[in-house]
């Protein structure tokens, strides 16, 4: 069965180290945008995922990768069935840099400049409730010891509830 990790982040310290290990073990990246380009350009393999547009104008295509997610499952079996995608969604690494809580509260409504990233948030949330079978990834601190659980293929079920709960806290 295919691997398949989703990147689609704002902070990108450690990224490129983190998403050549990943391709390096035979994960294929699923991307789009500012993070897609960053990966090519470090000349990465990646998969453009609509989903992660942007301008995403089919919310079909958001509520199809979140099915996905939800019908992964991180256990390598040969004889499994390939959900829609060819894939089993093991990794989703996202983030987005908090709009309101790092500005000074004088200031929010004059220096909110974009939006909250919706669909990165309901991303987030339904991949949380496969915490089990998929791992979550919104802290680049997170990066080395999930590559090290990775290398070993043994993930600590605390590893990833503490991660499940990093991404909820980021989107609450």
């Amino acid at each position: 069965m295919i691997k398949q990790a989703i990147f689609h982040v704002d902070n990108t310290e450690g990224l490129i180290d983190f998403a050549k290990f990943i391709s390096d073990m035979g994960w294929t990246i699923l991307s789009a945008n500012r993070t897609e380009e960053l990966l090519r350009k470090a000349k990465i393999p990646v998969v453009k995922e609509a989903a992660l547009s942007e301008n995403n104008l089919y919310l079909n295509d958001t509520s199809g990768l979140i099915q996905r997610i939800m019908s992964s499952t991180f256990i390598d079996e040969p004889n499994a069935p390939a959900n829609q995608s060819g894939g089993s969604i093991g990794i989703i690494c996202m983030n987005v840099y908090p709009t309101l809580h790092n500005i000074n509260s004088e200031k929010k409504l004059k220096a909110v400049t974009r939006p909250f990233n919706f669909f990165v948030s309901t991303i987030l949330r339904n991949a949380f409730l496969n915490y089990e079978n998929v791992m979550i990834l919104c802290d680049p601190a997170d990066y080395k010891e999930a590559m090290i659980q990775l290398r070993t293929d043994n993930i600590d079920k605390e590893f990833r509830i503490y991660l499940a709960a990093k991404a909820l806290n980021l989107v609450s």
